[in-house]
């Protein structure tokens, strides 16, 4: 069984670095990171304010 970098190779040789390659996945990756910040941090602060603070 390759390695994980024979592999990464392989890709690189064939379909190169760039979104068809290597990158395919990071579109969808940034755009799942990007919704699921924008709701963490939307929740993280409005709930902050509504939380008292300790004595």
């Amino acid at each position: 069984q390759p390695s994980t970098f024979a592999q990464a190779r392989t890709i690189i040789n064939t379909d190169g670095f760039g979104l068809r390659g290597l990158n395919k996945g990071l579109t969808s990756t940034l755009g799942r990171h990007g919704v699921f910040n924008m709701i963490y941090f939307g929740f993280y602060f409005n709930v902050k304010d509504a939380i008292p603070a300790s004595q």
